[in-house]
């Protein structure tokens, strides 16, 4: 039997030239302008989820993936036109040319449920859930976040992003409860913490190459499962996005706006 050729592979180059990084550092902040909160999409408005948009767009531009981004709050963007992507401001006179961004809001459904549906059957589809830890931890909906869900052979990738809003520092039990029960549901977390000590460049810096870590993860169950030499069920890995009220007063004006979207649930 012909083994198929997989299009998630490990990369020799990690972290983002200097060059790369100013760019995306400027993306960023041009979302972050006063006109932000006209913006009838958090995706575009809100700090947070446009700090996850430029840096996944580039690890997955970087692999020659187009991923589609997914919420649960609801959006106001006319024939949900979101513009085009980051890297196609960034990397001129690209090969594939401008892209639109892919973003779908998953209400009434949850968005790691709903990525997780989006890449059954579709080997080559990326889908990026970003969720509140509330969100996650959902029992209404926590068994359709469980990565055992998706077959590392035939499905594509759902790339779960947990934003955990902290008051303060946690205590060493209160990071292994949440570690605990991202791998109950087929996690392995991949944390970053966002606390305001740091510049937005050394924020860009470790971002960037903790998501390389998180796509050299997927790469290497990818190819786990290609050669058939997967031993169980694997952990995929989990963005865990710690922040911290320096951080978001830093970015309120944005931060402040997204919070007000709530999540309605159909029983």
């Amino acid at each position: 039997m012909k083994t198929p050729i997989s299009s998630w592979v490990t990369h020799a180059g990690r972290e983002p030239a200097e060059v790369v990084v100013n760019a995306m550092d400027e993306w960023w902040r041009n979302t972050r302008t006063p006109r932000a909160a006209e913006v009838p999409c958090h995706w575009r408005r809100d700090a947070l989820h446009s700090l996850v948009l430029v840096h996944v767009d580039r690890a997955a531009h970087k692999r020659r993936h187009q991923p589609t981004f997914v919420s649960a709050a609801p959006c106001d963007s006319p024939g949900e036109d979101h513009g085009l992507t980051p890297m196609s401001a960034i990397v001129r006179d690209d090969t594939y040319g401008p892209q639109p961004v892919r973003i779908v809001h998953a209400n009434p459904e949850s968005a790691v449920g709903r990525a997780i549906t989006m890449v059954r059957g579709e080997e080559g589809t990326l889908a990026v859930a970003l969720a509140t830890e509330t969100e996650f931890d959902d029992a209404d909906f926590f068994d359709a976040h469980r990565a055992s869900l998706v077959n590392p052979l035939r499905d594509g990738v759902a790339l779960a992003i947990i934003h955990a809003e902290l008051q303060g520092p946690e205590a060493a039990h209160q990071v292994m409860e949440r570690e605990d029960l991202l791998r109950a549901a087929g996690y392995a977390a991949y944390t970053i913490d966002l606390d305001g000590d740091d510049d937005d460049h050394t924020v860009h810096r470790h971002l960037a190459g903790l998501l390389e870590d998180v796509f050299d993860e997927v790469a290497g169950i990818k190819a786990d499962a290609a050669a058939r030499v997967l031993s169980s069920t694997p952990l995929w890995p989990a963005l865990v996005i710690r922040t911290f009220p320096l951080w978001r007063q830093r970015h309120s004006a944005l931060t402040a706006h997204a919070a007000e979207l709530p999540l309605k649930r159909s029983r």
